[in-house]
């Protein structure tokens, strides 16, 4: 997954469908489910509600990272009733939004997260149009997968790398990787033009 300013208008537009979908369908499950008495806390679900929860499981995890990289918090601090008593929690609530019920957190506040991702990924949809034809963006791509392909490679290989990443000898790499990729670019570009010598001369090789 990638942040929402990052993404072309495909990829824009498809997360705009799948947080469109995936809130019908939460709608569409809590309308099928009923709920018990405060005490008991009776919560079922009809045939519906059922096929609905499993086609929800299978899209939890992509939901999840949609509405991560548009920067919306889908978490809340959760305060349980001193009759019932227990401790204070971070609750994500797409994650538990079978578990809702239990905290006595009404589903509105879950649409209210994807609503704001919606539109996050609705105001960006011009600028993503734009993203998409632009020919430095395709290029700030290719440099962000070259400077990452190093660190992905250490990952396959077991060795984890969001600290090394982190660390400044990480991002001294990084930046080290950028240059010179960068650098053979304009390389690559400035020779077949015939500007290597005059690019030469500008930076006084």
């Amino acid at each position: 997954m990638v942040p929402f300013n990052k993404r072309t208008i495909i990829g824009n537009i498809y997360c705009q469908r799948q947080l469109i979908e995936f809130r019908n369908s939460v709608i569409d499950y809590f309308n099928n489910c009923e709920y018990g008495d405060y005490l008991t806390r009776d919560f079922s679900e009809n045939d519906k509600a059922r096929c609905l929860r499993s086609t929800l499981n299978r899209n939890l995890l992509s939901i999840q990272d949609i509405v991560y990289y548009a920067d919306v918090t889908s978490h809340i601090i959760y305060t349980p009733p001193p009759i019932v008593g227990g401790y204070v929690q971070n609750i994500n609530l797409i994650s538990n939004i079978f578990h809702l019920y239990q905290y006595e957190i009404e589903p509105k506040y879950l649409l209210d997260f994807i609503d704001r991702a919606i539109g996050v990924y609705k105001n960006d949809q011009i600028k993503s149009l734009l993203r998409t034809f632009n020919l430095f963006f395709w290029i700030g791509i290719l440099l962000d997968f070259i400077v990452s392909a190093p660190f992905k490679l250490l990952g396959r290989a077991g060795i984890s790398t969001k600290e090394i990443e982190e660390s400044n000898l990480g991002k001294i790499a990084k930046l080290i990787l950028y240059i010179t990729s960068l650098a053979a670019g304009v390389v690559s570009i400035a020779q077949p033009l015939g500007w290597l010598d005059h690019l030469k001369k500008m930076i006084g090789l």
